[in-house]
């Protein structure tokens, strides 16, 4: 039953290209939702499990991995992640999941849901926050200090700054 695998595209009405991948076949199907900057990482014990008994979808947000960012530069944040999510899922033939987020993917999970509660079963919510995880992040506010300085210097230099997230979430320190 888990031998399924498929990896796709699809182009936002924005021309934004986004990566998914499905994996499995089975009922209820189940969505990932990985943290910021992450690519799927803390799924990887989980995904054989999952997979082995439901339809399992890994996608990557805008900007993230494999997907990409439309020209309009301003479509970025959770509305439009969810649109995406929304867009994905009917690509998919998916009509309703267990929403599972991690970090970042809490958030989205818990957007998600709000939008389109008809199309969530459960949802399964792991190490993350509502509202701003910014300014909770370990207890401080270190990362809403600094995250618009590192979010100028990203959108700057792009090339740089991907090649430095993908070698820093090779190493421990991820």
């Amino acid at each position: 039953m888990g031998s399924y695998f498929r990896q796709d595209f699809i182009e936002s009405s924005d021309g934004a290209s986004l990566y998914y991948q499905l994996h499995g076949e089975g009922e209820p199907s189940i969505i990932l939702c990985d943290g910021l900057g992450c690519d799927g990482f803390i799924w990887k014990y989980l995904m054989p499990q999952l997979s082995s008994s439901h339809r399992v979808l890994r996608w990557h947000y805008r900007g993230h991995g494999r997907s990409t960012v439309s020209a309009d530069k301003d479509r970025l944040g959770m509305s439009y992640t969810c649109e995406d999510l929304l867009n994905i899922i009917n690509q998919t033939g998916i009509k309703k999941a267990v929403v599972v987020g991690h970090s970042m993917g809490v958030q989205v999970a818990l957007e998600f849901h709000r939008r389109h509660p008809e199309r969530v079963l459960g949802l399964v919510l792991m190490c993350g926050s509502y509202g701003n995880p910014l300014d909770t992040f370990h207890n401080n506010t270190v990362l809403r200090t600094f995250f618009p300085f590192i979010r100028t210097a990203v959108e700057r230099y792009p090339g740089v700054s991907h090649a430095l997230i993908q070698l820093l979430l090779k190493t421990p320190l991820a």
